[in-house]
């Protein structure tokens, strides 16, 4: 997360601007699973980077996003007023207001889901697992299957599929092969 018109810590060379004014991007080590990962981004307005955040950047719209994933109905619905670029899940998860906590519970496993994922696709797959997993590329295969068929849910495994084949990983990979990996990853994406 991040605040705007604050001094950036350990820096010392600016501040995060007081109004939107261009895509944020990050680089370096997630806390919840040590993976590296590069070209994380959130565009203008957001004060969240996540994988999340990335997924709608590369898409360019929120509301499509969360149609996609299934964040606007059913069980997993969040509340309507939780923006998805502003909404910080790690300080939602201490909330004493259990709807917020809740929201935060969901946006953190679509997170974790989504980094899963582009280690899954990444386009040095193959590499060891501590490469660095570059989440602009694989946030786009899923942009695109959102624009195709409005759905980008990870736990079903023919959108696993269908963007498994958008993907680098697809490159020389027999059908049978890609049917085998979809079933492996979708299971662990659930």
């Amino acid at each position: 997360t991040f605040g705007r018109g604050v001094t950036v810590p350990g820096t010392g060379i600016g501040s995060v601007p007081g109004s939107p004014a261009h895509r944020m991007q990050a680089y370096g080590i997630d806390a919840t699973t040590g993976l590296a990962f590069a070209q994380m981004t959130a565009p203008a307005g957001a004060t969240v980077i996540s994988p999340l955040s990335t997924l709608i950047d590369a898409h360019g719209n929120q509301n499509s996003v969360r149609n996609a994933l299934g964040l606007s109905t059913g069980a997993a619905a969040l509340r309507s007023d939780t923006n998805l670029l502003t909404f910080n899940p790690v300080d939602g998860r201490r909330s004493s207001n259990a709807m917020v906590a809740e929201d935060a519970a969901r946006i953190t496993s679509v997170n974790l889901q989504l980094l899963a994922w582009a280690v899954v696709t990444k386009d040095t797959n193959g590499d060891p697992i501590d490469s660095t997993v570059t989440l602009r590329e694989v946030s786009q295969y899923l942009a695109q299957l959102i624009n195709e068929t409005g759905n980008a849910r990870l736990s079903d495994k023919a959108v696993v599929l269908a963007a498994l084949k958008k993907s680098r990983v697809a490159v020389g990979w027999p059908d049978a092969g890609l049917d085998a990996m979809a079933t492996v990853s979708y299971t662990h994406l659930r």
